[in-house]
Protein backbone atom coordinates (compact mmCIF):
# COMPACT_ATOMS: atom_id res chain seq x y z
CA UNK A 1 0.00 0.00 0.00
CA UNK A 2 1.31 3.17 -1.25
CA UNK A 3 1.38 6.53 1.28
CA UNK A 4 -1.35 7.96 -1.07
CA UNK A 5 -3.33 4.69 -0.37
CA UNK A 6 -2.83 5.11 3.16
CA UNK A 7 -3.61 8.45 3.40
CA UNK A 8 -7.02 7.76 1.68
CA UNK A 9 -7.94 5.11 4.03
CA UNK A 10 -6.90 7.37 6.83
CA UNK A 11 -9.59 10.24 5.88
CA UNK A 12 -12.21 7.46 4.66
CA UNK A 13 -11.57 6.10 8.59
CA UNK A 14 -12.09 10.17 10.15
CA UNK A 15 -14.91 10.99 7.43
CA UNK A 16 -16.55 7.76 8.62
CA UNK A 17 -16.57 7.36 12.36
CA UNK A 18 -16.41 11.27 12.86
CA UNK A 19 -19.63 11.35 10.51
CA UNK A 20 -17.76 14.37 8.82
CA UNK A 21 -19.97 15.80 6.51
CA UNK A 22 -18.80 19.47 5.66
CA UNK A 23 -16.94 19.49 2.10
CA UNK A 24 -14.24 22.09 2.84
CA UNK A 25 -13.17 19.92 5.84
CA UNK A 26 -12.81 17.14 3.31
CA UNK A 27 -11.01 18.77 0.75
CA UNK A 28 -8.96 19.82 3.65
CA UNK A 29 -8.07 16.86 4.32
CA UNK A 30 -7.59 15.57 1.43
CA UNK A 31 -5.20 18.38 0.55
CA UNK A 32 -2.51 17.90 3.94
CA UNK A 33 0.00 15.72 3.70
CA UNK A 34 0.64 12.63 4.97
CA UNK A 35 2.12 13.43 7.99
CA UNK A 36 -0.56 15.93 8.93
CA UNK A 37 -3.12 13.19 8.34
CA UNK A 38 -1.17 10.53 10.65
CA UNK A 39 -1.30 13.24 13.07
CA UNK A 40 -4.86 13.79 12.96
CA UNK A 41 -5.42 10.05 13.10
CA UNK A 42 -3.41 9.82 16.62
CA UNK A 43 -4.53 12.96 17.90
CA UNK A 44 -8.04 10.97 17.30
CA UNK A 45 -7.79 7.64 18.29
CA UNK A 46 -9.20 6.95 21.86
CA UNK A 47 -7.43 6.13 24.59
CA UNK A 48 -5.68 2.34 24.32
CA UNK A 49 -7.19 -0.55 26.03
CA UNK A 50 -5.43 -3.32 25.10
CA UNK A 51 -1.88 -3.83 25.54
CA UNK A 52 -1.54 -4.10 21.62
CA UNK A 53 -3.45 -0.66 21.36
CA UNK A 54 -0.79 0.80 23.94
CA UNK A 55 2.26 -0.60 21.50
CA UNK A 56 0.42 0.37 18.51
CA UNK A 57 0.13 4.37 19.90
CA UNK A 58 3.71 3.91 21.39
CA UNK A 59 5.02 3.52 17.87
CA UNK A 60 2.74 6.26 15.97
CA UNK A 61 4.12 9.02 18.09
CA UNK A 62 7.72 8.00 18.08
CA UNK A 63 7.68 7.82 14.13
CA UNK A 64 5.96 11.21 14.78
CA UNK A 65 8.62 12.39 16.86
CA UNK A 66 10.61 14.39 14.25
CA UNK A 67 8.31 15.66 12.22
CA UNK A 68 6.38 17.69 15.81
CA UNK A 69 10.11 19.41 16.44
CA UNK A 70 10.64 20.09 12.52
CA UNK A 71 7.18 21.61 12.75
CA UNK A 72 7.79 23.72 15.54
CA UNK A 73 10.96 24.66 14.20
CA UNK A 74 9.80 25.59 10.87
CA UNK A 75 7.20 27.74 12.72
CA UNK A 76 9.53 29.50 14.86
CA UNK A 77 11.91 30.58 12.10
CA UNK A 78 9.16 31.92 9.82
CA UNK A 79 7.77 34.10 13.09
CA UNK A 80 11.53 34.87 13.28
CA UNK A 81 12.01 36.03 9.70
CA UNK A 82 8.77 37.86 9.69
CA UNK A 83 9.69 40.18 12.74
CA UNK A 84 13.09 41.11 11.12
CA UNK A 85 11.58 41.88 7.83
CA UNK A 86 9.14 44.23 10.02
CA UNK A 87 11.51 45.70 12.08
CA UNK A 88 13.83 46.49 8.69
CA UNK A 89 10.24 47.79 7.31
CA UNK A 90 10.02 50.33 10.20
CA UNK A 91 13.38 51.13 10.37
CA UNK A 92 13.55 51.94 6.41
CA UNK A 93 9.90 54.13 6.76
CA UNK A 94 11.97 56.45 9.30
CA UNK A 95 8.59 57.14 10.72
CA UNK A 96 7.86 57.17 14.77
CA UNK A 97 4.10 56.95 14.97
CA UNK A 98 1.85 54.72 12.68
CA UNK A 99 0.01 58.13 12.37
CA UNK A 100 3.09 59.15 10.11
CA UNK A 101 2.71 56.26 7.73
CA UNK A 102 1.42 56.74 4.10
CA UNK A 103 -1.35 54.77 2.58
CA UNK A 104 1.02 52.70 1.01
CA UNK A 105 2.83 51.78 4.28
CA UNK A 106 0.48 51.69 5.92
CA UNK A 107 -1.14 48.65 4.29
CA UNK A 108 2.42 46.73 4.37
CA UNK A 109 2.20 47.85 8.19
CA UNK A 110 -1.04 45.97 8.58
CA UNK A 111 0.32 42.97 6.01
CA UNK A 112 2.98 42.40 8.78
CA UNK A 113 1.54 42.50 11.56
CA UNK A 114 -0.95 39.45 9.77
CA UNK A 115 1.67 37.41 8.83
CA UNK A 116 3.48 37.67 12.49
CA UNK A 117 0.20 37.14 14.12
CA UNK A 118 -0.71 33.68 12.04
CA UNK A 119 2.55 32.53 13.05
CA UNK A 120 2.65 32.75 16.35
CA UNK A 121 -0.63 31.16 16.26
CA UNK A 122 0.79 28.37 14.14
CA UNK A 123 3.85 28.18 16.32
CA UNK A 124 1.67 27.95 19.33
CA UNK A 125 -0.18 25.20 18.10
CA UNK A 126 2.91 22.90 17.04
CA UNK A 127 3.74 22.92 20.45
CA UNK A 128 0.13 22.00 21.72
CA UNK A 129 0.72 18.97 18.88
CA UNK A 130 3.72 18.69 21.24
CA UNK A 131 2.60 18.91 24.74
CA UNK A 132 -1.21 16.85 23.72
CA UNK A 133 1.52 14.32 22.17
CA UNK A 134 3.72 13.83 25.48
CA UNK A 135 0.67 13.74 27.63
CA UNK A 136 -0.61 10.83 25.47
CA UNK A 137 3.03 9.20 25.55
CA UNK A 138 3.11 9.89 29.32
CA UNK A 139 0.01 8.13 29.78
CA UNK A 140 1.28 5.16 27.87
CA UNK A 141 4.20 4.96 30.12
CA UNK A 142 2.45 5.12 32.98
CA UNK A 143 0.61 1.80 32.38
CA UNK A 144 3.52 0.17 30.97
CA UNK A 145 5.05 1.13 34.73
CA UNK A 146 1.68 -0.56 36.24
CA UNK A 147 1.82 -4.08 34.14
CA UNK A 148 6.43 -3.81 34.64
CA UNK A 149 6.89 -3.74 31.25
CA UNK A 150 9.90 -6.14 30.40
CA UNK A 151 12.82 -3.72 30.07
CA UNK A 152 13.73 -5.70 26.81
CA UNK A 153 10.27 -5.08 25.43
CA UNK A 154 10.18 -1.51 26.15
CA UNK A 155 13.54 -1.30 23.98
CA UNK A 156 12.36 -2.99 21.29
CA UNK A 157 9.24 -0.35 20.80
CA UNK A 158 11.91 2.65 21.02
CA UNK A 159 14.04 0.89 18.25
CA UNK A 160 16.96 0.46 20.40
CA UNK A 161 19.36 -2.64 21.13
CA UNK A 162 18.76 -4.46 24.59
CA UNK A 163 22.23 -4.00 25.85
CA UNK A 164 22.62 -0.45 25.36
CA UNK A 165 19.15 -0.36 26.58
CA UNK A 166 20.37 -1.33 30.02
CA UNK A 167 23.93 1.20 30.17
CA UNK A 168 21.29 3.63 29.67
CA UNK A 169 18.42 3.32 32.23
CA UNK A 170 19.45 5.31 35.48
CA UNK A 171 17.10 4.22 37.79
CA UNK A 172 15.40 0.70 37.55
CA UNK A 173 13.83 0.57 40.51
CA UNK A 174 11.59 3.86 40.23
CA UNK A 175 7.98 2.88 40.61
CA UNK A 176 6.22 6.33 39.13
CA UNK A 177 7.27 7.58 35.70
CA UNK A 178 10.06 5.00 35.00
CA UNK A 179 9.58 4.49 31.13
CA UNK A 180 9.09 8.46 30.62
CA UNK A 181 11.69 8.64 32.60
CA UNK A 182 13.98 6.31 30.60
CA UNK A 183 13.02 8.50 27.27
CA UNK A 184 14.00 11.33 29.01
CA UNK A 185 17.15 10.42 30.24
CA UNK A 186 18.16 9.28 27.14
CA UNK A 187 17.81 5.12 26.42
CA UNK A 188 18.56 6.00 22.77
CA UNK A 189 21.82 6.79 23.34
CA UNK A 190 24.50 4.57 21.38
CA UNK A 191 27.07 4.90 24.00
CA UNK A 192 29.71 5.02 21.18
CA UNK A 193 32.85 5.57 22.41
CA UNK A 194 32.95 8.24 25.19
CA UNK A 195 30.58 10.66 23.44
CA UNK A 196 27.10 11.21 23.56
CA UNK A 197 26.00 9.67 20.54
CA UNK A 198 22.40 8.37 18.90
CA UNK A 199 21.62 4.78 17.76
CA UNK A 200 21.44 4.36 13.97
CA UNK A 201 17.53 5.44 14.37
CA UNK A 202 18.43 8.46 16.07
CA UNK A 203 17.14 9.79 19.24
CA UNK A 204 13.66 11.14 18.35
CA UNK A 205 11.97 10.60 21.44
CA UNK A 206 14.52 12.08 23.66
CA UNK A 207 14.55 15.27 21.71
CA UNK A 208 10.65 14.88 22.07
CA UNK A 209 10.43 14.74 25.76
CA UNK A 210 13.14 17.83 26.32
CA UNK A 211 11.47 19.83 23.78
CA UNK A 212 8.30 19.07 25.75
CA UNK A 213 9.93 20.21 28.67
CA UNK A 214 11.05 23.25 27.43
CA UNK A 215 7.47 24.26 26.54
CA UNK A 216 6.60 23.65 29.22
CA UNK A 217 8.83 25.28 31.44
CA UNK A 218 8.55 28.45 29.01
CA UNK A 219 4.22 28.51 30.15
CA UNK A 220 4.76 27.95 33.73
CA UNK A 221 7.15 30.38 35.38
CA UNK A 222 6.34 28.24 38.63
CA UNK A 223 7.58 25.26 37.58
CA UNK A 224 10.51 27.95 35.34
CA UNK A 225 11.22 28.99 39.09
CA UNK A 226 11.38 25.44 40.50
CA UNK A 227 13.71 24.02 38.08
CA UNK A 228 15.96 27.02 38.60
CA UNK A 229 15.98 26.95 42.09
CA UNK A 230 16.91 23.54 42.12
CA UNK A 231 19.76 23.64 39.68
CA UNK A 232 20.85 26.54 41.67
CA UNK A 233 20.76 25.27 44.95
CA UNK A 234 20.15 20.95 44.61
CA UNK A 235 22.71 20.77 41.81
CA UNK A 236 25.46 22.74 43.17
CA UNK A 237 25.16 25.00 40.29
CA UNK A 238 25.09 28.59 42.40
CA UNK A 239 27.33 30.02 40.70
CA UNK A 240 25.29 29.60 37.67
CA UNK A 241 22.14 29.28 36.16
CA UNK A 242 19.98 28.30 32.99
CA UNK A 243 17.83 30.45 31.08
CA UNK A 244 15.40 29.74 28.30
CA UNK A 245 16.84 31.79 25.31
CA UNK A 246 15.59 32.23 21.75
CA UNK A 247 18.47 31.88 19.21
CA UNK A 248 19.17 34.09 15.96
CA UNK A 249 16.87 31.35 14.13
CA UNK A 250 13.95 31.48 16.43
CA UNK A 251 14.88 27.85 18.16
CA UNK A 252 14.46 27.83 22.19
CA UNK A 253 17.36 26.56 23.94
CA UNK A 254 18.66 26.24 27.34
CA UNK A 255 21.90 28.54 28.29
CA UNK A 256 23.89 28.59 31.06
CA UNK A 257 24.68 32.26 32.16
CA UNK A 258 26.30 33.64 35.16
CA UNK A 259 24.94 36.75 37.48
CA UNK A 260 26.91 40.02 37.53
CA UNK A 261 29.61 40.45 40.23
CA UNK A 262 28.59 42.37 43.34
CA UNK A 263 30.58 44.35 45.77
CA UNK A 264 30.63 42.48 48.85
CA UNK A 265 31.03 44.81 52.41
Amino acid sequence: MTKQQYKQKLINKMVFIHKIKDKSVIDNLMNADFEEITLLHIQMLPLPKTLNEYHNQFIWIRRHCDYLIKSKREYSRKLHNFKEDYNVFIKETGVKNISDLTLEQYKMYEAFLTLIDLAEKDLEASKDNIVDMNNKLEYICNYYDKINLPLEEFASLCGVNYIDAKLNVRDEEREEHRHWTYLFNGIENAHEEEDWKSNRNGMPMFHFTIQNFMIVMERNKELKDKVDDYMMHRMGLSGSMMSLKTDEKGNQVLEKYYPPLKVLE
